[in-house]
């Protein structure tokens, strides 16, 4: 076997898979159990990315990269990740999000800009230029919930075991699920609505 020039530091790495990366003539290299890298034709130099210690938890097995520059990268156990060109996790699509599998054989975008997504256990399709996001007891909410209230640049949301607010920065578990939502622990009760007055957020109990 062949290995290219520069790519010695890698030539061990399982999966490698190639795409085109940024305006230059770099590549994503995408490895199975070593997160991303980037080869710039020289050298391959460790892609020092947000994402990289989910991915090397959940095994990358195949990626490609979206028309808007993004990529969709499929794994083994945990569905398939949405990222930017910075590595940064746009979307996680798994069990969590209505996926039948966690497991993504192939990725594939149609001409309508739609994604497709093959799995051990039929197909799934999602549009990556409409993101959402599913939020439940995995994220946080665990019971029924009354009211959203965006203020201050965060969310609100009031359920019945009180009122919680989406942390941006909370932490994902290894399997990639984000507990996003933490408690107000002032208010535990049921949160009927959430009402802004005067700059000021209030929460009927």
């Amino acid at each position: 076997t062949h290995v290219v020039p520069g790519t010695e530091s890698i030539k061990n790495e399982e999966n490698q898979i190639l795409l085109p990366y940024g305006k230059s003539d770099s590549l994503l290299v995408v490895t199975k159990n070593g997160g991303l890298f980037l080869y710039d034709g020289n050298s391959v130099a460790a892609f020092d990315a947000p994402v990289n210690e989910w991915l090397k938890q959940n095994f990358p097995y195949s990626a490609i990269q979206l028309r808007n520059g993004n990529y969709v990268i499929g794994t083994i156990r945990g569905g398939a990740l949405v990222i930017n060109s910075a590595g940064e996790r746009l979307m996680l699509l798994d069990r969590n999000a209505g996926l039948r599998d966690q497991t993504i054989v192939f990725p594939y975008e149609d001409n309508e800009g739609s994604v497709w997504l093959a799995m051990t256990n039929g197909l799934a399709r999602f549009e990556p230029q409409m993101p959402f996001m599913r939020y439940d007891a995995a994220n946080g909410i665990e019971s029924a919930v009354f009211d959203i209230k965006r203020h201050n640049r965060i969310i609100y949301a009031g359920t019945q075991l009180g009122a919680f607010y989406l942390d941006p920065l909370a932490e994902t578990t290894p399997e990639g699920l984000s507990k996003a939502f933490k408690p107000i622990k002032e208010i535990t009760t049921y949160t009927f609505v959430l009402q802004e007055e005067d700059g000021i957020l209030l929460a009927g109990t």
